[in-house]
């Protein structure tokens, strides 16, 4: 399939169940808000899917839904692309982590979007129990733009030039890792978002 130049992507996961217990006990409900993030085992790229239709926590079966676009390259063996490699290593899945689980909710730092009711869970890491965060001093940001700017010309022809940023610094924009808009250019190791090129 690499060949052919079709992206190959994992679509579940098994895990050992007896060696993480807890994610039993966040319970398949919960779970379905899950993002899941995975480094393949090579290690140079991080994934990020959504879960998919089944969650069989007793069995330790997942399967992932949307997501799995952030990379450029296929899930394969090394001489399905280069037949000349000295090695042969599949890259498979590595380490991993989920996200967004409510019912995992339970220390500093750590936060839950309920997407459906729009409500931000967030335990700060300075908090006391029964202490608002209101009266800790804490500004929370929340970044809602997915582009602060957009800078483009009207053409190919007519290209941008000398833009300068100056004494001005950029943060806060909202995650875009699970959008639609990423692409996968010809050769790159990673994908980019569609909307503009890096420069």
């Amino acid at each position: 399939m690499a060949l052919e130049g079709i992206r190959q992507l994992p679509v579940g996961m098994l895990y050992n169940q007896s060696l993480l217990p807890e994610i039993a006990q966040f319970g398949e409900e919960a779970m379905k808000t899950a993002i899941f993030y995975i480094h393949h085992s090579q290690g140079w790229n991080s994934f990020w899917w959504e879960i998919g239709d089944t969650i069989d926590l007793k069995n330790g079966n997942i399967s992932l839904g949307k997501g799995g676009n952030q990379g450029g390259r296929v899930w394969t063996k090394t001489t399905d692309l280069n037949k000349n490699a000295v090695t042969n290593l599949p890259i498979m899945a590595g380490s991993w982590y989920i996200d967004n689980v409510f019912t995992a909710l339970d220390m500093e730092s750590e936060w839950f979007y309920d997407k459906d009711n729009g409500i931000l869970y967030y335990w700060p890491n300075n908090t006391k129990p029964g202490e608002s965060p209101v009266d800790t001093g804490i500004d929370l940001v929340i970044g809602n733009l997915s582009h602060l700017f957009l800078l483009q010309s009207d053409s190919m022809n007519n290209p941008l030039f000398n833009v300068t940023f100056e004494d001005i610094s950029f943060r806060d924009t909202r995650y875009t890792y699970l959008d639609n808009e990423w692409g996968a250019p010809s050769g790159l190791l990673y994908a980019v978002p569609t909307i503009s090129p890096y420069i």
